[in-house]
């Protein structure tokens, strides 16, 4: 008889209720679930961010450097230019001039006669030699 009576208590208990009430409970709102996606969302955010802000300083960077060897360039060219304009010949003679040089008018030389005598051998001993061997190579 008391199997009886369970089965008149299952069968006034509305089946479908049960089932309705179980559904509600695992569609029901998740704290925790909407806790991890928020901090997910915040933490990508965040990241993004910061990666955003260390390219904007490496661009700040990289222009500094390039303003930097711009003006090391100009620099460089204006040292090659006072280098030059410093070796100048015009700038050196004038500078001895100022220091009390003289320019000298006319160059004279001194020729000993014992050192013509010399030259003037050595070079026909040589026109002497040369006309030999062009001799022998004619024949």
């Amino acid at each position: 008889m008391e199997a009886a009576r369970e089965i008149k208590i299952y069968e006034n208990i509305n089946v479908r209720k049960i089932f309705t009430t179980n559904k509600r409970r695992t569609k029901r709102f998740n704290f925790t679930n909407y806790v991890v996606i928020l901090t997910f969302f915040f933490a990508i955010s965040f990241f993004q961010v910061c990666q955003q802000a260390l390219i904007a300083e490496d661009a700040v960077q990289i222009s500094n450097l390039k303003s930097d060897i711009r003006l090391q360039k100009n620099m460089n060219e204006k040292k090659r230019i006072e280098g030059e304009v410093l070796k100048s010949p015009g700038r050196i003679e004038q500078l001895a001039m100022e220091q009390g040089m003289i320019k000298p008018v006319d160059v004279e030389f001194l020729v000993l006669e014992s050192e013509i005598a010399n030259k003037v051998k050595e070079t026909d001993e040589k026109k002497g030699l040369i006309a030999s061997i062009y001799s022998k190579w004619n024949r």
